[in-house]
């Protein structure tokens, strides 16, 4: 069998403010993070299928890329993904969180802000899931609220130490 190991990064040093409907700060050096993060998969072994920067990390962007790749995907493949630029809080649409509500009782998804919106948590747990099982997923995230932006509550994506130390064994 052979292993593929398949990578896609985005780097957002500034977004669409019209998006967003207010003014977002830059997030300096953020897309350079994104050509860094692809040179080091290339140096691991990655094919790195995508480095897309502010304009060209849209939020339909992201998705069709981590769709062509899921699609190619066979047990034993690695998705590597990296995102850097600002992370968000938004008020939870679906009552899944299961976190301490605020002083208002509101309880919050974290969401990845893509250059024409934001991509909330819910939404990632939805693509990761379609993931073959027997695959796996590496995520580096450099974004405020990126505690939970992954979730483990998906059948056959628990993060196995024993797997995790073998590949990083393969790569060296």
């Amino acid at each position: 069998m052979s292993v593929k190991a398949y990578s896609i990064h985005y780097g957002l040093a500034h977004v669409d403010n019209r998006a967003y409907k207010r003014e977002i700060n830059p997030v300096p050096l953020a897309d350079k993070d994104a050509h860094t993060m692809a040179y080091i998969a290339r140096k691991e072994g990655f094919d790195v299928r995508h480095v897309r920067i502010n304009e060209d990390a849209t939020c339909r962007q992201f998705k069709d890329d981590f769709e062509t790749i899921v699609k190619k995907m066979k047990e034993g493949d690695i998705l590597k993904f990296s995102f850097a630029g600002h992370g968000t809080q938004v008020p939870d649409i679906s009552g899944d969180e299961d976190d301490e509500p605020n002083d208002r009782g509101q309880k919050f998804d974290e969401g990845f802000c893509f250059y024409d919106g934001i991509i909330i948590d819910d939404t990632v747990a939805e693509m990761l899931a379609t993931i073959p099982k027997g695959c796996y997923f590496i995520g580096m995230i450099d974004c405020c609220y990126s505690g939970e932006a992954f979730r483990y509550k998906i059948d056959g994506l628990q993060p196995s130490k024993t797997r995790i130390q073998e590949l990083v064994d393969s790569f060296a």
